[in-house]
């Protein structure tokens, strides 16, 4: 994967660049229900990465489980770890002000990305590195 802009993880989207092999049985699928790859993909990332305009609730949580189901960073992180990772995610993308003034707009994006940089050095410091 190559990252067009490289920004740190907690200054917002990043832009990558990668080939991404889609199985048969999933461009079928996608064909058939005339599914566009691409919304499907974003959606299930902006889901499973608390972003606010990620699905909620129910799905939410079935992807959390599956994320947990498959080991994902279970190598590093227990469990628990993991879903108090994903917690925290969603408190942050939960703050988000509608139909707020940009002036406010603006101020709460800042905010967000020293909630993120704190968030991120957090979890990537604790247990395993030593910086």
């Amino acid at each position: 994967m190559k990252l067009i802009f490289k920004k740190k993880p907690w200054e917002g989207s990043q832009i990558a660049e990668l080939r991404l092999p889609l199985p048969c049985q999933f461009w079928m699928l996608c064909n058939i229900l005339e599914v566009d790859p691409k919304k499907l993909i974003m959606d299930f990332l902006a889901t499973l990465g608390a972003e606010s305009y990620g699905k909620q609730g129910q799905t939410q949580q079935l992807l959390e489980d599956y994320f947990i189901q498959c080991g994902y960073g279970q190598e590093y992180y227990s469990e628990e770890d993991i879903r108090k990772m994903m917690e925290e995610l969603k408190a942050i993308g939960t703050i988000w002000p509608k139909e707020a003034s940009r002036r406010i707009t603006e101020r709460h994006t800042a905010w967000r990305n020293m909630y993120h940089k704190y968030w991120y050095r957090k979890w990537y410091y604790k247990h395993r590195r030593k910086h």
